[in-house]
């Protein structure tokens, strides 16, 4: 054998070790056997005291449901029969529930399996932080109490309704329905290539950004609103309101309000349609390089700003190539439009 056979070898052999190495890294990463000590696995009725719920799923789907006893029930479905180490594991740490989706372990070979969690909860139970990832997994949520929820996907929609104070919400492809009940504190909410719809109650601040999705809003009151897309059509329907700041590159903006402190709206290729009130009143900067003004309102000029009124509230709206209209909010073409 020759030098540049040994040396040969001797590469492959190297390669070898590290291809090992590499691969029992990755296995510890994901927690190995470290993890598994302190988890049960598989279904389970949990009867101690729940305040946190540490939720972390991989593929398949995530149910809520309610019912009238005192206890936390988890219970998985998989079309394919599941090993020990395959099955959910939990853990009730403290008065924090952790739920994962199998014993972490790195499998090369292992192509996922399509789960259904059901979580059912008692009715009337209050989290006080309620953590929410997927993978591959969609989130159906049909009421939840908690002061802190943050729900996090990766490919999977999110459908929730809840009543909490801090909500953080996000999806990379998949699209966010959620139904906000009470006085929200803080509310931000972000998607890639999927739309997100909220509604709510009582919103003191709330923030939307989409990169190709649509965004949509109703509100009864809000504090300070920040939508923005980059490609996607932009919605606000605000009863009461303190700022609204809407924002598309190239989708359409259309906005309602009944009462508001300052409105502004920029667009670039989009049109924006303000449906606005005409009393008390606004001063308006209304700019576009190449689209059209047009107003029903009854306006004055104030050298390059209307004024409706008396002028308290302050309006931006500009475009680059869109069209401006602006109408009274309490036209019937607002609700229909």
């Amino acid at each position: 054998m020759n030098r540049k056979q040994v040396l040969s070898i001797g590469i492959v052999i190297c390669g070898a070790v590290l291809i090992l190495a590499i691969l029992w890294a990755l296995g510890n990463l994901t927690g190995g056997t470290a993890l598994a000590a302190g988890y049960t696995a598989g279904d389970a009725e949990i009867t101690g005291q729940v305040k946190n719920l540490d939720l972390q799923w991989t593929s398949g789907r995530i149910v809520f449901t309610t019912h009238s006893g005192s206890t936390i029930r988890l219970q998985e479905t998989c079309s394919k029969p599941l090993a020990e180490d395959e099955k959910m594991q939990w853990l009730l740490d403290g008065d924090t529930l952790r739920v994962r989706y199998e014993r972490p372990a790195f499998r090369p070979f292992s192509f996922g399996k399509e789960k259904v969690l059901t979580v059912t909860l008692p009715e009337g139970l209050a989290l006080t932080d309620a953590l929410i990832s997927a993978t591959s997994a969609g989130v159906e949520i049909p009421a939840l109490q908690a002061q802190q929820l943050k729900l996090d996907v990766t490919s999977g929609d999110i459908t929730a309704a809840a009543v909490a104070e801090q909500v953080d919400v996000s999806s990379t492809s998949g699209d966010i329905t959620l139904t906000l009940n009470g006085t929200v504190k803080d509310l931000k909410a972000s998607a890639t290539s999927g739309n997100v719809g909220l509604t709510a109650a009582d919103v003191q601040r709330v923030q939307v950004t989409t990169t190709s999705g649509g965004i949509g809003l109703t509100a009864a009151k809000a504090g300070d609103v920040s939508l923005h897309s980059t490609s996607g059509s932009v919605y606000a329907r605000v009863a009461e309101a303190g700022s609204i700041r809407l924002g598309s590159t190239s989708g359409g903006i259309r906005v309602l309000t009944e009462r508001f402190d300052t409105l502004s709206s920029d667009s670039t290729s989009g049109s924006v349609r303000a449906f606005l009130p005409a009393a008390p009143g606004f001063k308006a900067d209304l700019h576009t390089t190449s689209g059209r003004v047009t107003c029903t309102l009854p306006l004055t000029r104030d050298g390059s700003a209307y004024v409706c009124g008396d002028g308290s509230a302050r309006v931006d709206i500009g475009t680059t190539s869109g069209d401006i209209t602006v109408m009274d909010a309490a036209d019937p073409a607002a609700l229909t439009d």
